[in-house]
């Protein structure tokens, strides 16, 4: 049975925010043996080797003092702002025991998986490229990303260039490109000339047996036991700056005029906000919860009667909108936040302008009939088309297929 390998600088458990819930829900049920290798992003964890699933196992190296060191060198370049992940191909040399481990699990694979581009330059020497099938799981296109993150006429811009130079590259190198939706199957065919027979459509989602909808008795339970009121509309996300973004939106155009609405800011994003500011703006009616565990996710998604995605910028999919759904929430969204889904219905969510955020809302809890029309086919569509139960057992067989022909 073929082996596979894949390639990250982050880890995979506790699977929080969206690039660590798409390596687990992609790689726990592939058919064959599958080995991550993965670091900290952060200081302090030790060398871990445990198991994820039946076939999926995990390893992470941490990363040396000296890399963090020149990590904190950069940041103070880019204005503060974190680049260890564009930076890893540069600085990955401080931390040779990854690079070791990362290299003998290249070499010992058949099928060879870089989930984001930082990897790729430390193995590709490695590699065989007439037997070895190479993959680019791309996230986003990191090259319009980070150009949206970073570029400021200085070193950022410089950064730029070389996350566009390396990215173009391995997705001309690689075999198979995953894409997470259609546009952006469309950005790699438009940014790096990638033809579209090479990018396959590999969407995000949700486990759909540990988020679940809550009956009204349940739901009610969770609002008293969290000390939230009688409507309550969510929103979720990492401390990434289009959450920020999205974060400031609800503070200063939704929770003014929605003041009957107890809104639950929920994650790292949170720490975005402080109180002296909700102070400021005379704002109560918003509850921030900081870091929170999965099992506290669903406790405040079942406590929930909306959920709310006002997006106004990034690429990829947000895996947030499968977790609302899977929770058979209404969801209200920005077209930008709802990218890359599909909603063939038109009542798996509804998309509106900022301008049109409030009363949407506003319209979706007054009416109980709309209430349970969106809820049904949002949870209708996460289960039958976006569930990670389903998607990885048929990524397993594509790869296994393309390593055939290969």
């Amino acid at each position: 049975m073929p082996k596979i390998t894949v390639l990250d600088m982050q880890p995979i458990a506790p699977p929080v925010g969206g690039g660590r819930l798409r390596l687990l829900g992609l790689y726990h049920a592939l058919p064959c043996s599958t080995t991550y290798i993965g670091t900290y992003d952060w200081p302090g964890p030790g060398y871990r080797h445990h198991k994820l699933s039946s076939t999926l196992e995990e390893i992470d190296i941490p990363l040396t003092k000296e890399h963090f060191a020149l990590h904190e060198e950069w940041k103070k370049k880019v204005g503060g702002k974190t680049v260890i992940d564009v930076g890893f191909p540069f600085m990955a040399h401080l931390s040779s025991a990854y690079v070791e481990a990362a290299i003998k699990a290249t070499k010992k694979a058949d099928i060879v998986i870089f989930s984001h581009p930082w990897v790729f330059p430390l193995v590709k020497d490695q590699i065989d490229w007439k037997q070895q099938l190479i993959v680019y799981d791309a996230h986003n296109c990191e090259g319009l990303l980070r150009c949206e993150l970073l570029d400021d006429g200085n070193f950022g811009t410089e950064l730029v260039r070389r996350v566009i130079e390396l990215e173009y590259t391995l997705c001309h190198k690689c075999d198979l490109i995953l894409a997470c939706s259609h546009q952006d199957r469309l950005l790699f065919n438009n940014f790096y000339s990638v033809p579209f027979e090479k990018i396959l459509i590999i969407p995000n989602g949700v486990f759909v047996n540990k988020i679940t909808p809550a009956n009204e008795s349940l739901r009610q339970q969770c609002k008293q036991e969290l000390g939230l009121g009688s409507k309550v509309a969510i929103f979720l996300g990492t401390e990434y700056k289009p959450n920020v973004e999205a974060v400031f939106f609800i503070c200063n155009n939704l929770a003014p005029v929605l003041s009957e609405v107890d809104f639950v800011i929920g994650g790292s994003v949170g720490n975005a906000l402080n109180t002296q500011y909700l102070l400021s703006k005379g704002i109560k009616n918003i509850k921030v919860t900081g870091f929170i565990t999965e099992e506290e996710k669903v406790r405040y998604l079942h406590a929930s009667d909306v959920a709310i995605n006002p997006m106004f910028s990034g690429s990829g999919t947000n895996i947030k909108m499968f977790e609302f759904m899977a929770a058979g929430l209404p969801v209200v969204t920005t077209e930008i936040g709802a990218r890359g889904i599909e909603n063939p219905t038109g009542n798996a969510f509804k998309v509106c302008s900022k301008e049109e955020f409030s009363n949407t809302i506003k319209e979706i809890l007054n009416d109980r009939d709309m209430w349970k029309k969106y809820s049904h086919e949002a949870w209708r569509l996460v289960t039958e088309k976006y569930a990670w139960e389903r998607i990885s057992p048929f990524l397993g067989e594509i790869l296994l297929r393309n390593l055939e022909g290969k």
